[in-house]
């Protein structure tokens, strides 16, 4: 009896564990710098000249200025 109970509790860790979490979603869509820190200090720059934007296909854009990344 205790062999079945550790075994159903193990395989219910295991399923539970494993789960992937998909907060992808949350992450979708464009998005505008709130602040810019540099080793947890204030860097001085314009955070709101930053812009990012995530897309649903796993690729980003990222703009600062003129400076442009995909």
């Amino acid at each position: 009896m205790k062999k079945s109970f550790l075994l159903a509790l193990l395989s219910a860790t295991f399923l539970l564990c494993c789960k992937k979490d998909d907060n992808k979603a949350l992450l979708l869509g464009q998005w505008q710098g709130v602040s810019w820190k540099v080793q947890g200090e204030e860097s001085g720059r314009d955070f709101g000249a930053v812009r990012f934007e995530f897309k649903a296909d796993d690729t980003y854009s990222a703009a600062f200025g003129n400076q442009l990344e995909k």
